[in-house]
This record gives structure tokens, sequence and C-alpha cells, in this order.
């Protein structure tokens, strides 16, 4: 069944006989939440499209609204020492901008702000980054816990605040897993997100794959024991070579096998350069297909540091070219454009909540007797009373068309 309708507040039933019955609702708090495999805003699910900043280095993403990128993902080097609120300030002779005022101007310009400890001081060496370690062995699990809590106590009343609890954690190869298992990253998403979570921050927090990052296994076999008991995580697996060079049904495959578990899903990087150099269209069309947002890496280069060029666009891939406004498209199967028009495009914005029954009866309720049950993400609804079945408040815009629709099968002739 498919219907049009322009208007102020629906109510949403779904019968035994398939009938419709809109009514108002009341809006909704402003907040960032999750539920089953969608990711909420003000109780909306959404789909947020962006891109990774630098921002830490030069506060401003002013730039990026005629890309319409509503989320950044924001680098934290130096982890320890980072300003959390203040001016900007040197840190071991590098201007820093505080976490605070990077949220401050990225609220303004309408996006969601994501931050990500990369590496924990300021010695800019391999065995100081986040990326490829096991989290608990790494020499500052300890202290690294209490500056996530001391970031986590500033923005815990701060929904547009997502926490990403460690960029590209165990080793690449899983050949070599160098002391990673599934019950060591269970243990350790465990005890980050309830760090996180000790200071009463309710904020969504990004939860990483394998393999650093690229591995979603791990997410499909223990991402709902990390969710006993636990809200408001997205699982946010990084796409390189690990997924880019699938192609578009594979990837729409691996990221289903997510979120038909009730797994919400950001890809937190994707890009077009690592070791390989991919063409990204085929990921972008399967984010489109599933719903699922990311965050590109990266949006632009930056002022050459000590002489030293930092994240050159030839090496990593920037959107930008480094005039900051051309999309770079060189020898990269034009990847700035086409991240361009991916995060240009209208969002698909579903009104309805759990719409697919991942998470059971969530966001529905029963009426009438002897209605429905969810049996493998299918609402199975009885038929010993007429007119039994489930119902839901949606609140669309004013002034807007929706589109409803739904599909079903009798089980009974007659």
């Amino acid at each position: 069944m498919m219907q049009s309708r322009t208007g102020n507040g629906w109510k949403l039933k779904i019968a035994s006989f398939c009938a419709l019955i809109l009514t108002s609702a009341l809006a909704q708090a402003q907040t960032y939440t999750t539920s089953g495999a969608q990711i909420l805003k003000d109780g909306v699910p959404i789909q947020l499209r962006g891109a990774n900043g630098l921002h830490e280095y030069g506060v401003g993403s002013s730039d990026m609204n005629a890309w319409k990128i509503d989320v950044v993902r924001e680098t934290i080097h130096n982890f320890q020492n980072h300003p959390i609120t203040g001016n900007a300030v040197q840190v071991s002779g590098v201007w820093k901008h505080s976490l605070q005022n990077i949220v401050n101007d990225n609220r303004a310009n309408g996006k969601v702000t994501i931050f990500c400890p990369f590496s924990w001081d300021a010695r800019e060496t391999q065995d100081n980054f986040f990326l490829g370690k096991n989290p608990s062995s790494s020499p500052w699990w300890n202290d690294y816990k209490t500056r996530y809590q001391a970031i986590a106590n500033q923005f815990k009343n701060q929904s547009d605040v997502w926490f990403d609890v460690w960029n590209e954690p165990y080793h690449w190869d899983a050949g070599d897993p160098r002391g990673y298992s599934e019950t060591l990253w269970l243990s350790d998403m465990r005890a980050m997100v309830d760090n996180i979570r000790a200071t009463g921050a309710q904020n969504i927090i990004l939860i990483p794959g394998s393999r650093m990052g690229q591995g979603e296994e791990v997410v499909v076999n223990q991402g709902r024991n990390l969710l006993s008991g636990r809200a408001n995580l997205v699982f946010a697996p990084h796409a390189y070579e690990g997924w880019l060079l699938n192609s578009q049904s594979q990837i729409e495959t691996r990221i289903a096998a997510m979120q038909n578990l009730g797994l919400p899903v950001f890809f937190g990087e994707y890009g077009a350069k690592n070791n390989d150099t991919m063409d990204v269209a085929p990921f972008l069309a399967a984010l489109r297909a599933r719903k699922v947002g990311g965050a590109a890496w990266i949006w632009k280069t930056l002022p050459k540091v000590n002489g030293v060029e930092q994240f050159p666009e030839t090496e990593r891939g920037a959107l930008l070219r480094a005039d900051g406004v051309t999309p770079n498209d060189v020898n990269n199967y034009q990847y700035g454009t086409k991240v361009k028009g991916f995060c240009s495009e209208a969002r698909v914005t579903e009104l309805v909540k759990n719409g697919n029954f991942s998470s059971g009866l969530t966001n529905w309720a029963l009426f009438t007797a002897n209605t429905g049950v969810v049996e493998s993400g299918v609402l199975k609804l009885g038929t010993g009373s007429a007119g039994g079945g489930v119902s839901q408040n949606l609140t669309p815009k004013a002034s807007t068309t929706h589109v409803l629709s739904a599909k079903g099968r009798v089980g009974v002739a007659g």
C-alpha cells in the first residue's frame, strides 16, 4: 500500500485489515538517541552525511555548509592535554582550539560533532597513536579513561556531541591478531562505554569494529551482547579496502547483517585512498540503499607545520583541493565530486520508528485483543478480533508531502 499526505500530525495504525488512521501528535524535545537499528533526532529517524574535520587546528565549519554536511567527526591529537574549554592555546608548540569552541562553531552551522581520540600526547610517533592497539593493553589505558570522563562531564548535557571511544583499534591482519579476540573486543568496549556512562552522560557513543576499524564481524557476533543493559550505542566501522573493493550488493549485505540485529550503523570513516585507490560510488550507493550515514576522510589539507604538510591531499585523499573550494578529483575516481553529491542530496526522513520491527514491538502500541507478535522482524497480526493491530504516533513537518508504504501477506484466504 502507498499513500501521500501533506499535514501537521498523523497517527499510524496497522491493523489486520490494513486500515490507516491519521490524527494529531505532539512534538518531542530535541535530542539524539537510537531505537533498534535507527538513529533518531527529535524521535525521528535520520541519516547524517558528513566528513572528518581537523578543527582542533582551526575552528570554522561554515565552509562545509555548501555541501550540506550535517556531521563532523573531529580528531583529537594529544588527547592527554587537548584543552576542553577556553580559548586556543599552544600545546607543545602547536595551537589547539578547545573542544567546546569546536562544538560551538559546528552547532552554529547545524552540525553534530563526534569526538575521537587519535594520539595520546604530543609525540607524533607510531607508538603514540591509538590506531592498531588493543585498548586495555595500551600504556595509558587508565589515564585515557580518566581523561574521557573529563570530556564526557563537559558535554553530557549536549546531545549533539557524540563520543567515538577509540580510533581504529586492533591489528589490521586477522592472521596476526596480536592478542585480539572477540572476547577482548567485548570487554574493552564494555569498559569504555561504562566509563563514559559513569559520568551520567547519555550521549550517543560510537563503537569501532576490529581490524583497525574495518572488521564488522565482531559487531554481528557480539553487538547484541554489548547492547545488553546499554543504550544509545552506534556501531561505526571504517570503510577502505576492506569495504570499497566489494560490490554494492556485497556492501549492502554486510550492512544489513548488522541492521537486521537491531544495531544502528554509521561509518566513522571512508575514503578513496589508503593503500589502494578505490571508487567510492558503489559504497555510497549502498549507504543510500540502506539509509546509513557516514563521515568521509578528510575535509581539507592543513597549513604546513615546521615545513611538513599535514594530511596532504595527494597522499590522504582530501575532499578539497589546496584552494579550499574545489572538490579534489585528482587520480581518485572523482572522490571529491562524488562525496559532495552524496552529502548535498536531500535526506530521506523516516517518520515511522522501528518500521521494520527489528526491535520487536518497541515504539508500537497494541490495540484490541489478540493482536500482534513479532517473529524475525515480521509483524504477525492475530485473526481472532476484527480491527486488531498496532499503532504509533507520528509528527510530520507541516507543508511537506509524506509517502507511507507497507507490505503484507494474508496467511489464510478468507
